[in-house]
């Protein structure tokens, strides 16, 4: 018999003995829908980097270990970014400022009305896991 809802957290370590190889894997899995989440400790520092790079918590903070108490963050389990909502944010032209390929967690993304200008970068086609995203009433401007 298979539960409905299944938690399964796994931290995975391997080792080789000629050199030392370290892998470090948070596996989180919150639904019996087959979503699995996987966030390696240097995913999650290139995650960390690029919020810093985007200058939109510039004011908050720059100790990114806490990036998960954030305003207008969420997080999985994994400690991998999943929501940025900064809905009314003054974002104007920094979009191109995000690394949109270091966050393969992220789920939602909502920037309506933060003075977003410009166009939209193809680079926000590697946002694999991407089901919402809102860029309505800003001034984007291109293809």
């Amino acid at each position: 018999m298979i539960a409905s809802s299944v938690r399964i957290t796994a931290l995975v370590l391997f080792y080789r003995v000629t050199t030392v190889v370290v892998v470090v894997a948070f596996v989180s899995s919150t639904s019996g829908n087959g979503s699995t989440v996987l966030a390696t400790a240097r995913s999650l520092k290139l995650e960390a980097q690029a919020l810093l790079r985007s200058g939109w918590w510039s004011w908050y903070s720059n100790d990114t270990s806490n990036r998960c108490n954030w305003p207008a963050i969420s997080c999985n389990k994994a400690g991998s970014i999943t929501h940025i909502q900064l809905s009314g944010w003054t974002i104007g032209d920094e979009l191109g400022k995000f690394n949109f390929s270091c966050f393969p967690n992220l789920v939602y993304l909502g920037l309506n009305s933060s003075v977003v200008t410009g166009g939209i970068p193809p680079e926000i086609g590697a946002l694999s896991s991407l089901k919402y995203l809102d860029l309505s009433d800003n001034n984007l401007s291109g293809e």
